[in-house]
């Protein structure tokens, strides 16, 4: 079927940008089966627990990553402001006719950062070198510090323009159900940083996808005392807690508008964004994905989170092994359940399981839930009210790392690598 043409100025009228919202009988399928069935043994922590596999065929996709954008820091102090810095950078970037674009501003700590959106390795060279004879700065293109990036893995539906939108619709929405529910992103406490989505018909109001419900059964929270763990989690043994978001919302993990990472994930429908104007681009039906990015902003009070994943300087995005990184910024995981229920480990009735938990909140709803069960079941033990104890849980949990799903984002990072570097050293 031929692809949807673009049509700009179309409202989106939410804060979503996709009006793509799946019937429930469209959601992904599990398989389950015991953790040692493929291998004859399993680890003594998994033993008599069961795995669940999507039932999803991830070669129907291909992964690709890119540089959304790439913020650098400018030293120059006097003779510019911003708004005449900006126009020289973009007057260049249209002359050699590139899809990039430039938004400038004043840097805390002196000169101005530059943002590059949709950043080609061949162009930053002649778009760096350019300004610097323009502003007269000293240091070489090449060693101009980053500030921040975003970077973004997208899965495109293979052979798209021969599958018809309703189908295409269904296989994206499956594959960001897979997405959102098996990565597993390390973000601390702090509250404003966990899963959140914003709630349909509205630009404020945000929902967590682990909700800190205050109604939770008083019994709960005495027995949780008494054993020495903090009422605040008793929030996880009720229903009322778990929020799934809808495939057409932008799930955000991290903390918006600050200087920490910012993960999100979506259904890419539009491009071009212009929240004032609360319009956008839509993207031709062979190109929509889904999309999972992460940001590390600029930052005012400590040095660039960039830098501590090795990319200090313009050079080293032509120079670093980006496959490296799939560990740190995209784990996703596979969860492990019990066979029934908990009334073996539990001092108090609860209509929450760890199924319930992981179809409602992912893996990381699902490790949450599992992770204070095993305190439970460890406090109890320590005041011998129970006879067996549970083993200690490192830092995967019960989760198994999702191999497949791993490996293709690994291929796309290294393709990634392979893109910059084949520029070869920083051009001198």
């Amino acid at each position: 079927m031929d692809a949807a043409p673009y049509e700009a100025g179309h409202r989106i009228g939410d804060r979503h940008a996709s009006t793509i919202e799946p019937p429930a009988e469209e959601s992904v399928r599990y398989d389950r089966e015991r953790c040692d069935a493929r291998s004859g043994s399993c680890q003594r922590l998994l033993r008599d627990r069961f795995v669940l596999r999507p039932e999803i065929d991830l070669n129907l996709y291909k992964c690709s990553a890119s540089f959304d954008w790439v913020q650098l820091h400018l030293p120059v102090d006097k003779g510019w402001n911003q708004i005449n810095l900006q126009k020289v950078a973009n007057a260049f970037l249209r002359r050699i006719d590139s899809p990039s674009t430039v938004f400038c501003n004043r840097y805390w700590h002196g000169g101005y950062w530059l943002r590059i959106q949709d950043p080609q390795p061949h162009e930053l060279p002649q778009l760096t070198e350019h300004l610097r004879k323009r502003l007269c700065f000293d240091i070489s293109p090449a060693e101009i510090p980053i500030l921040g990036l975003e970077l973004s893995i997208d899965f495109r539906i293979i052979g798209a323009h021969k599958v018809n939108e309703s189908e295409l619709n269904s296989m994206r929405s499956r594959i960001l159900d897979v997405l959102r529910s098996h990565c597993l992103v390390q973000i601390g406490d702090a509250p404003k940083a966990q899963p959140r989505f914003f709630v349909h018909g509205s630009h404020r109001r945000s929902q967590r996808t682990v909700d800190h419900y205050k109604g939770t059964d008083m019994e709960v929270r005495s027995h949780l005392a008494r054993l020495g763990i903090g009422a605040m989690r008793s929030h996880l043994f009720s229903r009322r807690a778990y929020h799934k978001p809808a495939v057409d919302t932008t799930l955000y993990i991290g903390e918006e508008n600050t200087q920490g990472v910012l993960y999100r994930s979506m259904d890419k429908v539009s491009d071009r964004r212009n929240p004032s104007k609360d319009e956008a681009t839509l993207l031709p039906l062979h190109d929509r994905r889904a999309r999972l990015e992460i940001s590390l902003p600029a930052t005012k009070d400590r040095p660039p989170l960039a830098h501590e994943i090795g990319l200090g300087q313009l050079r080293d995005l032509y120079t670093s092994d980006y496959h490296r990184l799939r560990t740190v910024l995209f784990d996703f995981f596979l969860p492990t359940i019990r066979d029934g229920d908990l009334t073996d480990i539990l001092p108090f009735p609860t209509d929450v399981n760890e199924q319930f938990a992981f179809d409602k909140a992912g893996v990381y709803g699902l490790d949450r839930f599992q992770r204070i069960v095993n305190d439970i079941h460890r406090a109890r033990w320590e005041r011998k009210q129970v006879a067996v104890p549970l083993h200690p849980l490192g830092s995967k949990g019960y989760l198994l790392s999702y191999s497949d799903l791993n490996q293709k984002v690994f291929r796309a990072l290294k393709a990634l690598s392979a893109e910059w570097q084949q520029c070869g050293s920083w051009p001198e």
